[in-house]
């Protein structure tokens, strides 16, 4: 499987493989590869869930747990990352194959993108134009015809200290600097100011060919206050919004959204408190219009044994002068949490990259310490297998080389921009 271009960041990208140099039975499911690891919380069982099984169960295509029966597509690649279409197998390793990393194909060039481009959706083929389009942290726009080479167009519709020369195309809110921080310094969400906008921000957008109206093909995520709740919202053009209030989806800082295309399924990742802190909750929607509530569906979390790993990887990462160093370490205070999970769908499967954080001691308002993506897979959006535990997907770089990316975070796409894509 090739895939190029994961938005400002382009790998090719093998994710698991199975090496057989003996032969592969189908009669019984004895001596089946081990899987790293599967969360010990079952959030079928959670009531919190509720909504969002009786939204799953009704969905085309999708094997909902505990269900184990595997329906193959007629032409649907299988990739062996979990054993789900495996019955027997013989002298076989699974093994975690880190991607080829081809260097930025966008960069943070545009005075208003200050030092890094982020995304929380992924790249969207629009079939009418011939073009790949991504829509990005703080309203930029960006297009490509193969997914590798981007171009910013100048949009002229949103002013940016007092110029609409730029690429801004979505609606976008910013703050006087120093909002959201008390007299003492605390971080308080409720404190701010607004420099520039009305209060709305909308993030998370993709391009939604298969909708029948085309006043709604454009699909995004809106909030009129600062951390505040996700509301969805819809356009025709990408520039002129409508928000709906018909569902109200909350979430702290982290969150992103995906459209799995063939089961016409829409889904939401958002990061909440949970057991070991930082977790991810599930949301999803069949009409985009009405969301189920993603309090109690709780779906990725840290676990006990993150939190010794997680001490080791921090102790590990504090010998390896390589690697730019935290500022902070107190090994009391060492702690492993999700920060969030980026989700796609690719034949068949939900393909989860999450980012595993491991704190090295406390700030004033955070934490300080370094974060790896890992990788996660899931058949039915609610019970998620981890590959490679411990094992970063991504290979960190010298911190002192230069053009260095990936040193402490990668947001990941929820549409990796295939080389064909159909």
């Amino acid at each position: 499987m090739k895939v190029k271009s994961l938005a400002f960041v382009g790998v090719s990208l093998a994710l698991l493989f199975l090496t057989v140099p003996g032969a592969v039975g189908w009669q019984e499911r004895a001596g089946l590869p081990a899987i790293e690891r599967e969360l010990p919380s079952d959030p079928v069982a959670s009531s919190g869930c509720r909504e969002a099984r009786a939204v799953l169960v009704t969905v085309p295509h999708l094997n909902l747990a505990p269900v184990r029966t595997v329906k193959l597509a007629a032409g649907q690649k299988q990739l062996f990352l979990d054993n789900g279409v495996l019955a027997r197998v013989e002298h076989v390793k699974r093994t975690l194959h880190q991607p080829r990393k081809y260097g930025a194909v966008i960069r943070p060039d545009e005075a208003w993108e200050g030092r890094a481009i982020q995304i929380r959706s992924g790249p969207s083929w629009n079939p009418e134009k011939k073009l790949w389009m991504i829509f990005y942290l703080g309203g930029g726009y960006a297009t490509s015809r193969d997914g590798i080479h981007w171009k910013k167009p100048v949009l002229g519709l949103v002013i940016y200290k007092g110029s609409k020369e730029n690429n801004l195309m979505l609606p976008r809110t910013t703050y006087t600097p120093g909002s959201f921080f008390d007299s003492s310094g605390r971080f308080n969400p409720k404190l701010f100011h607004i420099l520039e906008g009305n209060g709305i921000n909308v993030r998370a957008v993709f391009y939604d060919p298969q909708d029948p109206d085309p006043e709604r093909r454009y699909k995004g995520f809106a909030t009129s206050i600062p951390f505040g709740p996700l509301h969805p919202a819809v356009s025709a053009d990408g520039r002129k919004w409508k928000v709906l209030e018909t569902s109200s989806v909350p979430s702290s800082d982290e969150f992103h959204l995906f459209h799995d295309a063939r089961r016409n399924l829409y889904v939401a990742t958002v990061k909440q408190q949970g057991p070991y802190g930082r977790s991810v909750y599930l949301s999803v929607s069949k009409d985009f219009v009405h969301w189920t509530k993603p309090g109690g569906c709780l779906i990725f979390h840290a676990d006990q044994r993150d939190q010794k790993l997680g001490a080791e990887l921090v102790r590990r990462h504090l010998r390896n002068p390589d690697l730019r160093q935290p500022t902070i370490n107190r090994p009391k205070e060492y702690k492993t949490d999700i920060y969030n999970l980026p989700v796609f769908a690719y034949q068949g499967l939900y393909i989860g990259m999450p980012t595993v954080f491991n704190h090295s001691g406390n700030t004033k308002n955070n934490s300080d310490g370094f974060s790896m993506v890992e990788l996660a897979v899931s058949r039915d959006l609610m019970h998620w297998e981890r590959g490679g535990t411990g094992k970063s997907l991504f290979l960190y770089r010298r911190w002192r080389e230069e053009r260095t990316t990936m040193l402490r975070n990668c947001w990941r796409p929820t549409n990796p921009s295939l080389r064909r894509p159909k």
